[in-house]
C-alpha cells in the first residue's frame, strides 16, 4: 500500500529530448530520451496499478505529442519516444480492460512552454504544415482540455480540437508526407 493512499489519477508527464536526427544524436542521449517519458511511465504504471486494480478504479493519463502520430524529420529520438508512450497507453488500456482502471492518452500539438527556451533550434524544426493544427496552445489551455478529457473518460485526446481534426481525418501516410515535405531537411 502506498503511504498516501492509492491515487485516483496518475499523470505521466515526464519528458526529455532534443529534436535531433539520428546521426546528430550524441551516444547515449537516445536512451535518456526514451527513459524519461516511456520507461518512467512504464515503471510508475507497474508500481501503482496493482493497488488501483484492487480498489477497482483509477486512471492513468499519458502525455505524449502529435508527433506520436507522424514521422517528424530531424526529431528521431524525441518522436520515437512519443510513439513509445502512445504504444504504452494502448497496451496498458488493453491489459486493464474490465478492471475499473482507465487510460487516457493526451497528445497536444505545439505547446507554448519553456521547452523551446531550453532546446534551442527545436522550434525551427517543427514542420510548417503543423500550422494546420492550430498553432501554439498555452499550457493553461492544454491543462484545461486535458482535464476535461480525463473527466469525460476519453481514451485519446489530441489537443487542441483543430489538431484532432487534422490527425483523425488525414490518412497517416499523408500526415507523414506533409511533415517530411514541410519539415527539417538534412544539410
Amino acid at each position: 500500500m502506498l503511504a498516501g493512499g492509492v491515487p485516483e489519477v496518475v499523470v505521466h508527464n515526464a519528458g526529455a529530448g532534443r529534436w535531433l536526427a539520428v546521426d546528430e544524436t550524441p551516444e547515449g542521449e537516445a536512451a535518456t530520451m526514451m527513459a524519461v517519458p516511456y520507461l518512467a511511465a512504464f515503471e510508475l504504471t507497474r508500481a501503482l496499478t496493482p493497488a488501483m486494480i484492487a480498489r477497482g478504479r483509477g486512471r492513468h493519463v499519458y502525455m505524449t505529442s502529435v508527433s506520436a502520430f507522424l514521422h517528424v524529420p530531424g526529431a528521431a529520438g524525441y518522436s520515437a519516444a512519443r510513439w513509445a508512450v502512445r504504444g504504452l497507453a494502448g497496451q496498458v488500456r488493453a491489459d486493464l480492460r474490465g478492471t475499473g482502471v482507465g487510460v487516457t492518452l493526451l497528445a497536444p500539438a505545439e505547446v507554448d512552454s519553456p521547452y523551446f527556451d531550453h532546446n534551442p533550434g527545436t522550434r525551427e524544426r517543427i514542420p510548417r504544415a503543423t500550422v494546420l493544427m492550430g498553432g501554439r496552445t498555452s499550457t493553461t489551455t492544454i491543462a484545461r482540455l486535458g482535464a476535461d478529457a480525463v473527466e469525460a473518460g476519453r481514451r485519446t485526446a489530441i489537443l487542441p480540437r483543430q489538431a484532432a481534426l487534422v490527425v483523425r481525418t488525414t490518412p497517416p501516410p499523408v500526415l507523414c508526407w506533409l511533415a517530411a515535405r514541410t519539415g527539417w531537411r538534412h544539410p
